[in-house]
């Protein structure tokens, strides 16, 4: 797949400027007066102007992806099914993952009540409710800090292999799926393409 360098630097000093006319707008609105017709006018005129450069910048990826574009449908849509792919709505829904359900559950359960430091009978309750969700929070917390930490232990990140595999001894061909062939081989420089690719898109 070829990297659309052309039209990608073609978009850049469009974004720039409505980067720069966005952030005009965000002083003018900061800055307003209420009182003074001429800056409600000016914000007005900005507002459009970002309406227009946004118009501009749609027009072209439109343009120039007519012939993506006319064979493929914005996704979502109600003919796509969503079910074709697995965990496709999870992803869609932002759910939380199961194991982090179970961490904000367990420290639910098993943070203890906050007891107030102070004599006063009159304490507020809605402060002593925050100090207990502040409690469950910092709690919780420790927990995923804690779990990162063990997490890293398993590890080792200068390379693909993990402690076991290591220790094991186990190929880095067999973990990357790699033929011993091409280890052995001398590597392919990537062309100009490969390179952008990976810059604009990873792995």
């Amino acid at each position: 797949m070829n990297i659309p360098i052309d039209l990608l630097e073609q978009l850049r000093p469009r974004l720039a400027n409505l980067n720069n006319t966005l952030k005009k707008l965000e002083i003018s609105i900061i800055n307003l007066n209420h009182s003074n017709t001429k800056d409600l006018i000016s914000i007005q005129n900005q507002f459009n102007i970002a309406l227009h450069q946004l118009s501009i910048i749609s027009n072209f990826i439109n343009e120039s992806n007519s012939s993506i574009l006319s064979i493929t449908n914005v996704f979502p849509n109600n003919q796509f099914n969503p079910n074709s792919l697995p965990y496709l709505l999870n992803l869609l829904r932002k759910k939380l993952t199961p194991e982090v359900e179970d961490w904000i559950s367990i420290e639910n359960d098993s943070s203890p009540p906050i007891t107030s430091n102070t004599n006063d009978a009159t304490t507020n309750s809605i402060s002593l409710e925050n100090d207990q969700f502040l409690s469950k929070l910092e709690s919780l917390n420790d927990l995923i800090i804690n779990h990162a930490t063990d997490s890293l232990d398993n590890y080792i990140f200068n390379g693909y292999l993990t402690i076991d595999e290591i220790n094991n001894k186990t190929p880095i061909n067999e973990v990357l799926n790699i033929k011993q062939s091409d280890l052995d081989s001398t590597p392919i420089p990537s062309n100009e393409s490969s390179l952008l690719k990976f810059i604009y898109q990873g792995l």
